[in-house]
């Protein structure tokens, strides 16, 4: 079968409009470690990232993020007992690039646009932290940094559900 010049001019626009965006030359892959008592949500620049473990708090999940990433989301369900939300980003060396900690802003109002570049958290407040990675009932997760916090809202509330974003500065 013989493609005319429309079809593979049409094939080729489709191919381009959903192939993943490229890199600069000079940008890294980073690798974000996270887990979420109970259930997380991860988004990279206002798009929702799947891994696996977003439903384990006991395990970490590894999402790809390009260095020049603008803004990371984390929206974790709580189902009771202790929340928390704790995470590290390491460039390709394996060298940690950040983590949880007061850096980040958290709320329990979700709002339109809260994942993506250029939304004003302003309101937010700062990442409570709950305590240092390793600390119980949680132990050390995965290859999480031992830097990292685990972070909620102010006064822990269970039961609920929280966002929190670090953005690039």
């Amino acid at each position: 079968m013989r493609m005319t010049w429309f079809q593979i001019t049409l094939f080729v626009v489709i191919v381009a409009a959903f192939a993943p965006q490229s890199l600069a030359a000079n940008d890294e892959i980073y690798t974000l470690r996270a887990t979420c008592d109970n259930q997380m949500t991860v988004f990279v620049d206002g798009v929702q990232q799947a891994a696996e473990g977003l439903d384990n708090w006991w395990t970490e999940s590894r999402i790809s993020v390009p260095s020049n990433f603008k803004v990371i989301g984390i929206q974790c369900l709580d189902y009771g007992v202790i929340p928390g939300i704790l995470a590290s980003l390491h460039d390709e060396n394996g060298d940690e690039v950040l983590v949880t900690d007061e850096s980040w802003t958290c709320t329990q109002k979700q709002e339109e646009g809260w994942t993506a570049p250029g939304f004003d958290s302003g309101t937010w407040e700062e990442g409570d932290v709950i305590g240092q990675h390793g600390v119980g009932p949680w132990g050390v997760i995965g290859q999480i940094s031992r830097d990292a916090s685990w972070i909620w809202t102010e006064g822990h509330q269970t039961f609920t559900t929280v966002y929190c974003r670090y953005v690039k500065v």
